[in-house]
């Protein structure tokens, strides 16, 4: 059994992992490209012989992470090509091998949708916030102050329904069609999900988005599946429904019921400072998955699929 971990040299997720596979002994095979050095990289598909710096791999599960630290390092176009051909190379050596233990298979190929999603954790039982698309102004306008002007396909920061009057209007539209969400409280909720496994965390204080700058104050809540079993639940189901393996859902809260209300789901989710605040939990989990002998049901589908 060897695990082979790819993704950026300067990526603090890769570093947290690299350190739990080293202080767990397990056999593994690094595969790291940086803003500086990218390792030569073969796969001959006549003989199937991959080899990275020269040395030949034939890894049984793989945790694959596209590198995009060396970006911000070299931001450079030549740099995020060079990331995402490497990215893109490994990928595909995973996928041709559904016996490889991989995690977010699916996530390999395709991307999610938001308002899909949306709709599908509705589906699971969970709460999501009241959501109107459109790029209609009158429509902005009507909305109560305060509401969240989210974009439907991600990339920039959200802002309120105040700061979306100022869209280009042509022919009645605006350029783009945005998410319209009541704007919600604090404190923001993250579950992780491993498999089954469920581990959460608060924050405080709130930022309005995962990605936003300032201090986060993170405290693992370790009674989340007793004091919020429905919510650990229906995660499970949505992850499964997505066919993720390591997913992070985010939540915040009804300022009126103190409900956990559902904001989004990510396939590439930040490890490392979470994994500190509860002991290691987290890579513990992803690593017993990676090593399981068992495939899990959304790995068996796609077996069945190559068959």
């Amino acid at each position: 059994m060897t695990l082979l971990i790819a993704g950026g040299a300067e990526d603090p997720n890769i570093e947290t992992l690299v350190a739990a596979v080293r202080s767990a002994g397990l056999p593994h095979e690094l595969a790291l490209t940086s803003s500086e050095v990218c390792p030569v990289i073969s796969w001959d598909l006549d003989t199937d012989e991959l080899t990275v710096a020269g040395k030949p791999l034939r890894p049984t599960s793989a945790f694959l992470r596209p590198d995009v630290f060396s970006q911000l390092v070299s931001p450079t176009a030549a740099t995020a090509q060079r990331s995402s051909a490497w990215s893109t190379t490994l990928a595909g050596w995973a996928l041709s091998h559904p016996e490889v233990r991989v995690l977010n298979r699916k996530a390999l190929t395709t991307s999610t949708n938001k308002l899909d999603v949306l709709v599908r954790a509705r589906r699971c039982g969970l709460r999501i916030p009241e959501t109107l698309v459109t790029n209609d102004p009158a429509l902005v306008s009507s909305l109560r102050n305060g509401t969240i002007a989210k974009p439907v396909s991600g990339g920039v920061m959200p802002r309120t329904n105040n700061d979306s009057r100022d869209l280009t209007v042509a022919d009645g539209a605006t350029g783009a069609p945005a998410i319209m969400q009541r704007k919600l409280a604090s404190p923001e909720t993250r579950v992780y999900l491993v498999g089954s496994a469920v581990t959460a965390f608060r924050l405080r204080p709130s930022v309005l988005y995962s990605r936003a700058s300032g201090p986060v104050n993170i405290e693992h809540w370790q009674s989340f599946e007793e004091d919020a079993e429905p919510v650990a639940r229906a995660c499970r189901q949505l992850a499964q429904s997505l066919e993720f393996d390591l997913a992070a859902a985010d939540f915040k809260t009804d300022p009126e019921t103190g409900e956990l209300v559902f904001l989004e789901i990510t396939s590439m989710p930040i490890l490392s400072r979470f994994d500190l605040e509860c002991g290691g939990q987290i890579t513990k989990q992803i690593l017993q998955w990676l090593t399981a002998v068992k495939p899990s049901a959304g790995l068996r589908r796609v077996q069945r699929r190559a068959s």
